[in-house]
């Protein structure tokens, strides 16, 4: 009899023992697993090219794999800091191995929405940019017409990209004003009355107008490239597949 108990009492013992790891274990496998962090993306943008801040925003909504950090400069120099990947445009770094082309962009030339003309022969844009004073009835306004004129620095990336284009050197007059980069040059033209300026093709929106230019030659798109310092993680292919396709 006292054997028989020991043994029963053994049985129950192991029984219970076996209940609680079986639970035990159920517990630990229904378990919501740990949220990953995402993976933080360093990137070298130039402003020449701030008009990407805009679909690099919706790219890191789609997927929350990655965290942008976007790092501007007016340089391309970016051995400096570290980066995961660099955004130049016409020419990729000659130490960047990987390369990724995103799209290819035009200087096209634009004007605040109330401007009278739709069009500019290739002369009447080289009268605008020649440093000298402004005269409306050169480009067939009105003599009182005052037009507000916009350009970039000389030596800039984007006035070296408007003399590939339109093979002559823009000149700014003393009255013009200089823009910091191609989304800048956009929301000042839009603001102002009878303004022209030029800018990239992705950067235009409906806040402004483009003006086709007769006469011109036909010039060949400047490649928007990415590079990588290393080989590319999942969630960067993934990035560029987003700004290739937005």
């Amino acid at each position: 009899m006292i054997l028989m108990t020991m043994q029963n009492k053994t049985i129950h013992f192991l029984l219970l023992v076996i209940f609680l790891c079986l639970t035990g274990c159920s517990i630990k496998r229904d378990a919501a697993p740990s949220e990953i962090p995402p993976q933080t993306i360093r990137v070298g943008l130039p402003t020449t090219l701030s008009y990407l801040i805009k679909p690099f925003s919706a790219c890191a909504e789609l997927d929350p794999t990655y965290d942008i950090v976007l790092l501007e400069k007016n340089s391309t120099d970016w051995m400096q800091e570290p980066v995961d990947l660099v955004f130049t445009i016409r020419d990729a770094l000659p130490v960047i191995t990987n390369t990724y082309l995103i799209n290819e962009v035009q200087v096209v030339i634009i004007a605040s929405q109330d401007f009278p003309l739709q069009e500019l022969s290739l002369e009447q844009l080289q009268m605008l940019y020649s440093a000298a004073p402004l005269d409306a009835q050169s480009i067939g306004m009105e003599a009182g017409d005052a037009i507000t004129l916009w350009g970039f620095e000389s030596g800039s990336n984007m006035a070296s990209f408007f003399e590939d284009q339109y093979q002559f050197k823009p000149e700014l007059p003393g009255q013009a004003y200089l823009a910091a980069d191609p989304q800048s040059m956009i929301e000042q033209i839009a603001q102002a009355k009878l303004a022209i300026g030029y800018t990239l093709s992705p950067a235009i929106t409906d806040q402004i107008k483009v003006l086709s230019v007769t006469g011109a030659a036909e010039s060949k798109p400047i490649p928007v490239i990415a590079s990588y310092l290393l080989q590319p993680t999942i969630a960067q292919e993934s990035l560029i597949r987003c700004l290739q396709n937005p």
